[in-house]
């Protein structure tokens, strides 16, 4: 029985920090969610064939398993294509110093904030909203 409860840990682990992932923690943690829901499915496996054990119950435990490895699958390739555009954005402003683009939102838009490409331009061309 202590085999079944560390499975369902597992896969309640994995099922919340997959989509935690795409918030906050990235690849990290959305590689942790799928590490666990691997797991999880393994020792569901191997739990399958041990004498004793209701089926029904293993196998309800490796099908939230497959949905723990869905999610983490899905999760891990959302935050690595986001980590892949930010990149060359982030690396950018690590070189130059200057990490205000990241903070403010531009970061990869090829617009910075004092371009005056928001809003309407004052006779002093500042770009301000206000005039």
């Amino acid at each position: 029985m202590g085999e079944l409860r560390t499975i369902q840990t597992l896969v309640t682990v994995s099922i919340i920090a997959g989509p935690v992932s795409m918030v906050i923690g990235g690849v990290l943690l959305s590689t942790v969610a799928l590490v666990c829901a691997l797991v999880a499915f393994l020792k569901a496996r191997r739990v399958a064939d041990a004498a004793g054990i209701d089926a029904n119950l293993v196998r309800t435990m490796r099908r939230q398993a497959v949905l723990g490895l869905a999610i983490g699958i899905v999760a891990l390739v959302l935050n690595a294509v986001t980590l892949a555009m930010l990149m060359p954005a982030i690396i950018e402003a690590v070189q130059a110093g200057d990490l205000t683009p990241l903070v403010d939102g531009t970061a990869g838009s090829g617009v910075s904030p004092s371009d005056g490409q928001s809003g309407s331009s004052d006779a002093a061309g500042t770009g301000s909203v206000w005039g």
